[in-house]
C-alpha cells in the first residue's frame, strides 16, 4: 500500500460504488467539469471509486492539462480542502477558470465514445 492510500480520506468523499459523481456538465466557480473531477479525486483517495469510475480518466486528463497540473497534485488539493479552498488553491497556482472556460467535457466524452476510446 502506498502512503497516499494511508492518508485520511476527505470527509466529503463519495462512495462511487453506490452514488454518482456530480453531473458531467456541472460547473463550480466557472470551472467546467470541476465538481465531477473533485468527486472522483476524493473517491480515488478514499478507495471508493467503485468499478465504473476511474481517476484520472481521459476527460480528467484533458482538463488537468488545460489547467497545467497533474492528477496527483489535484487529488492532494481536493483531499485537504473544501470546494472553495480547492478553487482558491487552483487560482493561487495559476490554474484559473479562464484557462478552461471553453472546455466542453460532454462534447469530449461524446467524441471519445464515438472513437471507441
Amino acid at each position: 500500500m502506498t502512503e497516499r492510500q494511508h492518508a485520511s480520506p476527505h470527509p466529503a468523499a463519495k462512495n462511487l460504488a453506490h452514488e454518482d459523481p456530480a453531473p458531467m456538465d456541472a460547473k463550480l466557480a466557472g470551472y467546467p467539469w470541476l465538481p465531477r473531477m473533485i468527486d472522483k479525486a476524493r473517491a480515488s483517495q478514499a478507495g471508493t471509486l467503485g468499478t465504473y469510475y476511474r481517476y484520472p480518466c481521459p476527460i480528467d486528463r484533458a482538463c488537468l492539462d488545460l489547467l497545467g497540473i497533474d492528477a496527483d497534485t489535484f487529488r492532494d488539493i481536493t483531499n485537504h480542502a473544501d470546494d472553495q479552498a480547492v478553487i482558491d488553491q487552483l487560482a493561487a497556482i495559476g490554474a484559473s477558470a479562464e484557462r478552461i472556460v471553453n472546455f466542453e467535457p460532454v462534447q469530449l466524452n461524446d467524441e471519445l465514445h464515438r472513437d471507441g476510446s
